[in-house]
């Protein structure tokens, strides 16, 4: 089946077409990196600079490199001791975390009673 005159026509068109939106993306791709490029080096001295002050540190913390170890930093876990009280430990009721109740604030209860709002309160 021979495609007519025509058709390889818009064919060749349509490559043509691609090739010139891929010659663009090649060049703002281009640009792109040269920038990049020019950036990464100008703070090559900078990060030179700062490449030695964390040597020197090290070196007057006696370490061989600032990169921390996984045991590093971490305290020693101390052993938990139970207490022994003279009064008994009533198991808690089961609460959500956070909850509390409010008779263990009895200075934010209204004086007039649970349900009724204090005087002066608006709600």
């Amino acid at each position: 089946m021979a495609a007519s005159r025509q058709d390889i026509k818009a064919r060749i068109a349509s490559v043509d077409s691609t090739k010139k939106i891929t010659k663009a993306m090649q060049l703002v791709a281009s640009s792109k990196l040269t920038r990049q490029r020019e950036r990464m080096e100008a703070n090559r001295t900078y990060a030179e600079a700062m490449h030695e002050l964390f040597d020197r540190i090290c070196e007057g913390m006696g370490k061989r490199s600032v990169w921390v170890t996984p045991a590093e930093g971490k305290p020693e876990a101390e052993p938990v001791e139970e207490v022994a009280t003279s009064q008994p430990q009533k198991e808690p009721e089961e609460q959500l975390p956070g909850q509390m109740d409010v008779e263990d604030f009895p200075e934010l209860l209204p004086e007039s009673g649970h349900g009724e709002m204090a005087e002066g309160q608006d709600g």
